[in-house]
């Protein structure tokens, strides 16, 4: 069924229900907000209602202020940290986007990055790859494994990811 949502704004500090179980937590921008595309792109977190547990952290084309944003009010706000199964890497991996506590905050089991096969940008950056392997964090990079598909359980445990093109191995 399809929900009657009225067009506005988003911005940090608003839950919108998805159900009884999950919410979407508007992580950034704030309602004053005023910059480009990059700037005011929204940063949103799946919820696992019960547990108040991030499962997936969705960043578009953030940039590092916003990241930095991002974290600065999870420490003094209500949100329970920043703590997720799976953050997509902002801006498709840019190094211009890559702030290491970011991700050393959000304590992934896996980060995702939406990138085309030999992208004229080299997404992910070589910066984003060596940070994420620094940090023992596995990258699924549609670039180069494909479709990626992430599920969790009813329970809202994460289960391991599927690629198109290879079997998923923590150790990559």
């Amino acid at each position: 069924h399809q929900a009657d949502l009225a067009p506005g704004r988003l911005y940090a500090g608003q839950r919108l229900d998805l159900d009884s179980r999950h919410y979407l937590e508007i992580l950034y921008p704030s309602a004053v907000a005023r910059g480009g595309r990059n700037q005011l792109s929204l940063a949103a977190r799946v919820v696992y209602a019960p547990e108040k547990r991030g499962l997936f952290l969705l960043t578009g084309d953030l940039t590092k202020g916003g990241a930095r944003r991002i974290m600065k009010e999870a420490k003094i706000g209500d949100n329970a940290g920043l703590g997720c199964d799976a953050v997509q890497a902002p801006h498709h991996g840019s190094k211009n986007s890559l702030v290491k506590a970011f991700y050393e905050a959000t304590s992934p089991k896996a980060v995702v990055v939406g990138a085309g096969h030999n992208n004229q940008w080299g997404f992910p950056s070589l910066e984003l790859r060596e940070t994420l392997r620094a940090l023992d964090i596995p990258l699924l990079n549609t670039a180069e494994d494909g479709q990626i598909i992430l599920r969790w359980d009813a329970g809202g445990h994460f289960l391991a990811p599927e690629r198109a093109k290879q079997a998923f191995r923590p150790d990559n």
